[in-house]
């Protein structure tokens, strides 16, 4: 039997600049919509890292990123695309994110966005989880609305998105804290709520365990 071909390693990336160290990336290596979405923010947090802008020697140096993060059939297409955009007249900054658009009708047509929603609707805080690790999923999953195509839908409004936060949430909390107000808008200050709630019911937990025991 032939082996399985191993995945790509992760590529390291060495910053001069605001942000000094280094930094790890996978290359994409045809995945699904969400892991598209997900590999798109990892370039722009790559970009930002880098000290990156639009001037013509600081998109050629993401155009190299760029191939060394694609592979295969997605980066025939990426260099095939820049290059028809070049010829008719685009800078290079303008030529990567064609080519890098194209790549996202190609992963995430139409109704990708309804997707991302259904995933924001159905997080939930698992028992064992914190409030704050529920709020890193939760706002992991909505900062990945950027990345959709601007003509699949809308964004979430920040009513829907502490709607939705709360639902996640257990009901007893739920029941505490949504009345509180009308209509919340403010993601931030739902959470530090939520974070309340969860300290009151530690604390009982908090006290029996540093009761003093019988002596033996």
């Amino acid at each position: 039997m032939e082996k399985a071909a191993e995945p790509p390693r992760p590529v390291r990336f060495k910053s001069q600049g605001r942000y000094k160290g280094v930094k790890e990336v996978k290359p994409f290596v045809r995945g699904n919509w969400k892991e598209w979405l997900q590999f798109q923010q990892q370039v722009n947090q790559l970009y930002i890292f880098l000290g990156m802008n639009t001037s013509q020697e600081s998109s050629e140096g993401l155009q190299e990123v760029l191939g060394q993060l694609l592979v295969g059939r997605d980066l025939d297409l990426f260099y095939g695309q820049v290059q028809r955009e070049r010829r008719a007249g685009a800078t290079v900054a303008t030529a990567i994110r064609r080519a890098m658009d194209m790549l996202t009708d190609r992963y995430c047509p139409l109704g990708t966005r309804d997707k991302l929603h259904e995933e924001i609707k159905g997080l939930r805080k698992s028992r064992n989880s914190t409030v704050e690790q529920y709020f890193a999923q939760f706002e992991a999953l909505v900062q990945l609305e950027y990345w959709v195509r601007d003509d699949d839908g809308s964004r979430l409004s920040t009513t829907d998105q502490c709607k939705f936060f709360s639902r996640g949430m257990p009901r007893s909390w739920q029941m505490q804290v949504w009345p509180q107000q009308a209509s919340w808008t403010d993601l931030e200050e739902l959470r530090t709520r939520y974070m309340q709630c969860e300290a009151v019911e530690q604390q009982p937990e908090i006290g029996m365990r540093g009761s003093p025991g019988k002596a033996r």
